[in-house]
């Protein structure tokens, strides 16, 4: 009787009082990106079975915990949905509410939770190489941009060198400026750092080249350049014929012979314009581990070369391939070295740099699938596409 009645009396009291203030010590994990959900674990000392729990900050909705399960009088297991919610130090509050005055006890760890934002990430950069001692302006696409981000250029053994006039225009693409003046040429990483110190990194992603310095022509030699126009088609005035020598008279015995004339030797008709002259032109194809143009791959340059001085207004995409073996970013460093080669040949033809944009795709889109040389062979290469406007990376990926 006596038992029974301080149980009453207890429980009268807890009715009327409510259980004791809550004391949360630590949650674990402490921290969680504001793109997901996390599941943590509060630890302290006299937590209720009523209790709630909740992420508070100044300025700032409260963030109501889910799935709150009080595994003892020092756990609580809970949710939160930090989608969209704003990085820095949230304070843990938990909460017991008396049963009938609804009066609340809360219990409090001052900053005791960390919202964070993502890590960047680098998708794609535009242009994805500049000549020495240029001013260039580049496009880097990705994800999770932040105000504040710095932009780096970085390669082993040399100081990073940092871009100017950085623009956010939204948390995908970025705006920036690099002056190549006190930089070696090489292949570069390209650094994308938002100012809570997180950081991205696109390996092999930016190329500085050499200045392309033009060549005098000897005083001695009076070339003029071939302008990038279709020829004028030929005249209807035939070729004259050449000269020949008289035919001696035929030796005594012998048959008679008409007098022989060599045939004109027509000139090498000009190019046609192609009707549909956008698209993929022949693939070039290079020897294991480089860059040299081959001597068998010559043919089809040319005859790329021909489509696109009759087809000027076009302009040009040459993206570079390796096979899979070998480190990918090697690979990255050895197609863009390709794609360079190419570029350089239709140049030195007459064909306008400013019509050319390359791109390095290393080994990851193979035309061929296999792991053999019956397929690397095909992957190993050069693609030249044609648009009437400068083709995107994207388009520059061909499938077969």
């Amino acid at each position: 009787m006596k038992e029974a009645v301080i149980v009453a009396v207890v429980g009268l009291f807890i009715a009327l009082f409510g259980p004791a203030t809550p004391q949360p010590a630590a949650i674990a994990p402490a921290a969680g990106i504001n793109n997901s959900t996390v599941q943590v674990s509060i630890t302290g000392a006299k937590f209720a079975k009523s209790a709630q729990v909740k992420l508070t900050r100044d300025g700032e909705p409260d963030i109501l915990a889910q799935n709150v399960q009080v595994v003892s009088k020092s756990r609580i297991d809970c949710s939160f949905d930090l989608n969209g919610k704003a990085a820095g130090p949230w304070n843990v509050v938990v909460t017991h509410t008396r049963k009938f005055s609804k009066k609340e006890k809360s219990g409090m760890l001052v900053g005791g939770f960390i919202i964070e934002n993502p890590a960047p990430a680098i998708r794609a950069v535009e242009p994805p190489s500049g000549q020495l001692n240029a001013t260039v302006s580049l496009n880097i696409f990705g994800s999770a941009f932040r105000p504040g981000a710095q932009v780096q250029l970085a390669t082993n053994g040399a100081t990073a060198l940092s871009a100017s006039s950085v623009t956010l225009l939204s948390d995908s693409h970025l705006q920036c400026t690099f002056d190549l003046q006190a930089i070696q040429p090489a292949v570069y990483d390209l650094l994308v750092a938002n100012a809570d110190g997180k950081t991205a990194v696109l390996s092999a992603g930016f190329e500085v080249t050499e200045a392309v310095v033009a060549q005098p022509v000897p005083e001695e030699e009076e070339v003029e350049a071939e302008p990038e126009t279709l020829p004028e088609a030929p005249s209807a005035t035939p070729a004259p014929l050449p000269e020949t020598t008289p035919t001696p008279a035929p030796a005594e015995g012998s048959a008679a012979t008409p007098a022989q004339h060599s045939a004109p030797v027509p000139a090498p008709a000009a190019p046609a314009a192609t009707e549909n002259p956008n698209g993929f032109l022949k693939a070039v194809y290079f020897d294991f581990d480089k860059a040299i143009l081959r001597p068998d791959q010559l043919a089809a340059l040319d005859s790329n070369i021909a489509h696109l001085k009759a087809n000027s207004a076009l302009y040009i995409l040459i993206g570079g391939h390796a096979d899979e073996r070998g480190a990918a970013a090697y690979n990255l460093k050895l197609s863009a070295r390709r794609a360079k080669a190419v570029q350089d040949y239709l140049v030195r033809q007459g064909i306008a740099a400013a019509r050319i944009k390359t791109y390095a795709y290393g080994e990851a889109h193979p035309l061929r699938k296999g792991h053999a040389e019956a397929a690397w062979r095909f992957n190993r290469r050069a693609d030249i596409l044609v648009a009437e406007s400068h083709p995107t990376r994207e388009q520059g990926i061909r499938t077969e």
